[in-house]
């Protein structure tokens, strides 16, 4: 979080192409978390490339809500597995239960959040439906069983029964 990091790290994130570069200075930028490093990783949350999913994830780290209505909307909108993975992570660190609470603050977007993710988690499958699930996990929103039992009607017998699973999982660590 020290300041005087961020021009290096908006030049690695501007300039580089590795995956692994560009990720970690996508997170060292949300950490900062200052108005420029926000815009500038929405804007490249929200434009395809190969800064898209270092943004998803760096943007997460930020805690901000805006950040958390930017993976809203990305994830919402998003039909490539590598995307909706991506801002699962994100919205994973931005809305985690365990962050809020070792800080002390609650983010009022939890509940869209986790909305978000349930619809997400409705329409993939696989590795993408694991990101996904881990995410819904990590937010841990009271309200995610009321979301889940929402999905199941207009849901096949497969993503049915993989909703009742995560359901129960989102019940029992809630204990």
């Amino acid at each position: 979080r020290d300041r005087r990091a961020e021009p290096v790290l908006r030049a690695a994130f501007d300039r580089m192409t590795s995956a692994e570069v560009l990720r970690a200075a996508a997170r060292g930028l949300g950490a900062l978390g200052g108005d420029g490093e926000i815009a500038l990783l929405s804007a490249a949350a929200r434009a395809s490339g190969p800064r898209q999913l270092a943004a998803l994830e760096g943007i997460g780290v930020s805690r901000r809500p805006e950040a958390a209505q930017v993976l809203i909307e990305v994830i919402d909108g998003a039909r490539e597995d590598e995307v909706i993975q991506a801002a699962s992570r994100g919205l994973a660190e931005v809305g985690s239960s365990w962050a809020h609470a070792a800080t002390g603050t609650r983010t009022d977007l939890s509940e869209r959040s986790t909305e978000a993710l349930v619809r997400a988690f409705v329409r993939t499958r696989g590795a993408a439906r694991g990101a996904v699930q881990m995410a819904v996990l990590a937010v841990g929103s009271r309200e995610a069983p009321r979301f889940i039992q929402a999905a199941m009607p207009s849901a096949d017998a497969d993503t049915r029964a993989a909703l009742t699973s995560l359901e129960r999982m989102v019940r029992r660590t809630a204990l």
